[in-house]
């Protein structure tokens, strides 16, 4: 592993874009696809025909999209660049996505985002989708590699770093609750200290209990039931997953005061209780687990996406939480629609692909990051609790 210019994990090692098979090909959901004035360049150079595609304005360069919103280059479900010119031809984001590259002092490590269909599938459904392997180079080009600040640790040491984290996600034995609440213990002993004395303090917290336990608090369901909403007024999600929300949700009288907080109603709580939780506890748990080798928690980036995940490692860990909570709950909004409130696979990937795309490829809201704070707040507070 040491001697590797780079570490992929299994599930981007192996993923290969099923172009026309695709169920939501990224090329027809209207996305402003940036080109390089380098591309542009080399297009004026060589294949000045490939500037019909390409559109400009006061921020730069684009494809441009047809009257379905669909990228220009898209014909048959395949891109025409690539077939007709092949992938060096290809702007930067279009040769990369979905996979992503971290850079670290001395070694690259590839992973993916589930907001590509294929990728989710390989994810959630995969037989060892999280396995550590040897690679060669990135195999992106241009920006690919996202800058991780060369954070100096060797790939030794961030690899047993990262089996542990992912190794604590998949537990069996835990609940996706006591999952989260346990990587909120062990992260409040690493903020502020040094990488070298990391799995010292993860060792030491790592089979201890957690006193953070989210699912008891009605107060947090009703503004992660918030944060689900806003998440959704993506234009990329259908009215259907927006209305099978709704349509969950009711309005309780909580607490000494009565307050009106939100939550599931009955039958949905009882179906996450009877049925349904147990068959989407793996594939939630995998999504933390995806979440943790996406963003390369819990080595925090300080890139624009990286502060918009949080800008401390407990805003990281706060926000990997809520989202991964969140998607739980949007889950089980959907179970009642199907036979024996069990959502099949393909259903799964689904809302997860959908959910991930509006999470990933759009700034946090404002009730994520009020939630974000109050949670990393909570996990600083158990930190000084420890210490003292």
């Amino acid at each position: 592993m040491a001697s590797s210019s780079a570490i992929a994990f299994h599930y981007a090692q192996s993923f290969s874009c099923i172009a026309e098979k695709c169920e939501d090909n990224c090329c027809q959901e209207g996305w402003q696809i940036s080109v390089s004035d380098q591309r542009v360049d080399a297009y004026k150079r060589s294949s000045p025909e490939l500037l019909n595609l390409i559109a400009s304005d006061n921020e730069g360069f684009r494809m441009n999209l047809n009257a379905d919103n669909q990228c220009m280059a898209l014909q048959g479900g395949r891109c025409s660049v690539h077939t007709q010119y092949g992938e060096a031809a290809l702007p930067d984001i279009c040769a990369t996505y979905p996979r992503m590259n971290r850079r670290f002092d001395a070694f690259i490590v590839k992973s993916a985002t589930m907001s590509c269909p294929e990728v989710a599938r390989l994810v959630l459904f995969g037989d060892t989708p999280f396995l550590l392997e040897d690679s060669v180079g990135p195999n992106t080009k241009g920006d690919g590699s996202l800058a991780n600040h060369l954070i100096k640790v060797d790939p030794d040491s961030w690899a047993s770093i990262i089996r542990f984290f992912s190794e604590q996600a998949l537990t069996p034995h835990r609940s996706v609750y006591q999952v989260i609440g346990q990587l909120c213990y062990v992260v409040s002993g690493l903020e502020g200290l040094p990488y070298e004395k990391w799995m010292e303090s993860i060792h030491r917290r790592g089979s201890a209990t957690s006193p953070l336990m989210l699912n008891k608090e009605p107060e947090v369901t009703d503004q992660l039931l918030q944060v689900l909403e806003d998440i959704l007024k993506a234009r990329t999600i259908p009215e259907s997953m927006r209305k099978a929300v709704s349509d969950a949700i009711t309005v309780q009288k909580k607490g000494p005061q009565k307050r009106q907080l939100r939550a599931l109603k009955p039958e949905f709580s009882d179906t996450a209780q009877h049925h349904a939780d147990a068959a989407l506890e793996q594939a939630i748990k995998r999504f933390i687990a995806a979440e943790i080798t996406r963003t390369g928690f819990p080595f925090i980036s300080t890139t624009p996406a990286g502060q918009d995940y949080g800008l401390s490692l407990s805003e990281w860990t706060a926000t990997l939480a809520i989202r991964t909570l969140a998607l739980r709950l949007l889950l089980l909004a959907h179970c009642d629609q199907e036979p024996d409130n069990q959502l099949p696979p393909q259903k799964i990937v689904e809302l997860i692909y959908r959910y991930c795309r509006a999470a990933n490829h759009n700034l946090a809201t404002a009730s994520e990051i009020a939630l974000r704070r109050n949670i990393s707040a909570r996990i600083l507070a158990i930190h000084d609790t420890s210490v003292t």
